[in-house]
């Protein structure tokens, strides 16, 4: 079987949440915090003011999305593309080394909570904020320096609306951003993303082989007995860094 047939999405998840209570467990957690976020809520997060919308994701619960536009490098002038923007904290911290940021959600409410964030922190002139399922959105020709993702971690079916937003079932979106993104960078590009052993990680490191992605884990941290990091990936060929 080659390494391609190997990542079928169609295989079952490593596991099901029901034989994993710990990080089934983990989840609800966050889960709870974000079902009781009843109306906007105003933060300071990395020295920026948000607003947190209900039903969109807090980047405060998230130590790996708070760190990863810090802990990829972005060049001056680079562009960026910053996929499930959520809030739009990650497109914030990236603009300031950043020349352009595109910032995109598939969830309406997140989309308009992030244009009211870049608005409210003076940049709007540098961030474009656009309603997109993955690169839906992007238009011919757009290409970009450095693709953010906090990708969603846990293969489970879901079962709540806030679920819905923040479960990739069987990894399907994740095997589609692999799939694609190469053909959204420029030559040289790279792709910051987020990962957690919550998910399926020897199929995701698979996917990545299958698919022809260098990849170099920059920041690793263990939450709650739970492998937490920030990759960055490179396509593997002439376009590489280094090659």
């Amino acid at each position: 079987m080659s390494s391609r047939q190997k990542t079928d999405i169609t295989r079952k998840p490593r596991y099901d949440r029901k034989d994993t209570p710990h990080l089934s467990e983990l989840v609800a957690a966050i889960e709870r915090k974000h079902d009781a976020i009843k109306a906007p809520l105003t933060l300071t997060l990395e020295g920026h003011t948000l607003v947190v919308e209900p039903g969109v994701f807090n980047p405060e619960f998230s130590m790996m999305g708070r760190l990863l536009a810090q802990a990829i490098a972005i060049g001056p002038g680079a562009t960026v593309l910053d996929l499930g923007t959520g809030t739009g904290f990650q497109a914030i911290v990236a603009a300031k080394r950043a020349g352009r940021v595109l910032a995109v959600d598939r969830q309406p409410e997140a989309v308009r909570c992030a244009r009211q964030n870049v608005e409210m922190n003076g940049l709007a002139a540098m961030i474009e904020v656009r309603q997109s399922d993955l690169f839906s959105s992007i238009r011919a020709g757009e290409r970009f320096d450095v693709i953010l993702f906090n990708v969603p971690f846990p293969p489970w079916k879901p079962e709540t609306p806030w679920q819905e937003a923040n479960f990739d079932e069987g990894h399907r979106l994740l095997e589609r951003f692999i799939k694609q993104a190469k053909g959204f960078l420029h030559p040289g590009g790279r792709i910051g993303m987020t990962w957690s052993d919550i998910g399926d990680t020897d199929y995701f490191h698979a996917l990545l082989d299958a698919e022809g992605f260098h990849r170099r884990v920059v920041v690793r941290r263990e939450i709650q007995g739970v492998g937490q990091y920030i990759y960055e990936l490179s396509p593997k060929g002439p376009s590489a860094p280094g090659h």
